[in-house]
């Protein structure tokens, strides 16, 4: 299967495990104001589910986490390990995380003569812009419990350099300057800007 075939098939199963999860999301956050939603990874993106927060949350999490880290405001926003609303529903990503199973134990990632980690990079920053980006024109983050501005992208608990710049790359193209801005003064230290 050519690489571009993976990455519609893959990028299928994340929304469609998306559109279900945000259903239940806006249930079981109903009356409370949405301000972030990320695709989050473990152990870089060999499974994936959904972690998002909203104002009331983050408002709790930092009076209680205030005498325990001396960090702005802003660090709480765009770190997924901080919010409140946390890998919630991860069964409908089962048929996701089964793909993902079946991709990696196929090595079908592995790129005669590219660099590995800049391909696995390329690859899940294409796929997950490409997803986001379509929740976000269908109208997924849009309405009631929605903020107007809402923070997207990609997270991980303890994310390496190779991480950080997909994050970077995916939070370039489906966040505003504001958002973006905030990605890059907590992540984007030591890394470049990307140029996607």
């Amino acid at each position: 299967m050519k690489t571009s075939q993976l990455k519609e098939k893959l990028g299928n199963y994340i929304f469609d495990a998306c559109a279900k999860h945000l259903d239940l999301l806006i249930k079981d956050l109903e009356g409370q104001s949405i301000f972030a939603y990320a695709i989050s990874g473990y152990s870089g993106f060999d499974s994936i589910s959904v972690v998002a927060c909203t104002r009331e949350g983050l408002e709790e999490h930092c009076i209680k986490a205030k005498d325990i880290a001396k960090r702005p405001y802003s660090w709480f926003e765009v770190t997924g390990a901080e919010w409140s609303y946390m890998y919630r529903h991860s069964d409908v990503f089962e048929s996701t995380n089964e793909y993902l199973d079946y991709l990696n134990e196929n090595d079908l990632f592995m790129a005669e003569g590219e660099d590995f980690n800049e391909y696995i990079e390329a690859f899940y920053a294409d796929v997950m812009i490409k997803v986001l980006n379509r929740l976000k024109s269908e109208g997924a983050f849009s309405g009631e419990g929605f903020e107007t501005d809402i923070l997207l992208g990609i997270q991980f608990a303890d994310p390496d350099p190779d991480i950080i710049n997909c994050l970077l790359k995916v939070s370039k193209q489906v966040n505003s300057k504001n958002w973006h801005k905030k990605i890059l003064e907590h992540y984007g230290k030591g890394n470049k800007e990307p140029t996607q």
